[in-house]
C-alpha cells in the first residue's frame, strides 16, 4: 500500500501531536508530583515538630514528677519548723543522679526547687516555688525558670499547681 504525500504528512502530524501531548503531560505531571512531594515533606516536618515537642513535654513532666520527693521534703521540713527550710541540707533531701533528661534537682533557700533539664528535654530550668499558707498547707508554683513555655505542662503556665 502506497501512501500519498498528503497521507504521509497526516500520519506525521498525528505522531507529532501524540508526542507533544505526551511531552506536555509529563511536564505538567512533573510539577504536580513535585508540589505533592513538597507538601508531604512539609506535613512530615510539622508532624515531627509536634511529636518532638510532645516528647520534650513528656520529659519535662518526668522531671516534675522526679521533684515530687524534693517537694515532700520541703513540705515536711516546713511542717516541723512552721517555716520554709533554709536550704537543701535542712530538708535532708539527696539530689538524684542525672538522667538523660534531668540534669539536676536541687533545693535552694526558702524551699525553692530548681529542676535543670538537659538539651533533650528543652535545655532550661523550671523553678518550683513554695508558699506556706497560714493554716499550714503548702501551695506550689512552677511559673519560674528558663524553660520555653511550649515545653511546660499547662499547670506551669498559670497559677499554683
Amino acid at each position: 500500500m502506497k501512501l500519498s504525500n498528503m497521507q504521509k504528512i497526516g500520519v506525521l502530524v498525528f505522531f507529532l501531536s501524540c508526542f507533544f501531548l505526551f511531552y506536555s503531560y509529563q511536564n505538567v505531571k512533573g510539577p504536580i508530583k513535585q508540589s505533592q512531594a513538597a507538601e508531604q515533606s512539609e506535613r512530615a516536618q510539622l508532624s515531627k515538630a509536634i511529636n518532638g515537642d510532645s516528647m520534650v513535654k513528656a520529659h519535662v513532666i518526668e522531671g516534675i514528677n522526679m521533684a515530687g520527693i524534693a517537694k515532700d521534703k520541703v513540705t515536711e521540713a516546713a511542717m516541723v519548723d512552721n517555716a520554709l527550710p533554709a536550704n537543701q541540707t535542712a530538708t535532708g533531701y539527696v539530689s538524684p543522679p542525672p538522667t538523660s533528661f534531668v540534669q539536676s534537682i536541687t533545693i535552694r533557700a526558702i524551699g525553692v526547687i530548681i529542676i535543670k533539664y538537659t538539651p533533650a528535654a528543652g535545655d532550661g530550668t523550671i523553678i518550683l516555688t513554695p508558699t506556706l499558707m497560714p493554716e499550714g498547707s503548702m501551695l506550689w508554683n512552677c511559673n519560674g525558670g528558663t524553660l520555653a513555655n511550649k515545653y511546660r505542662p499547662a499547670s506551669c503556665l498559670g497559677g499554683p499547681m
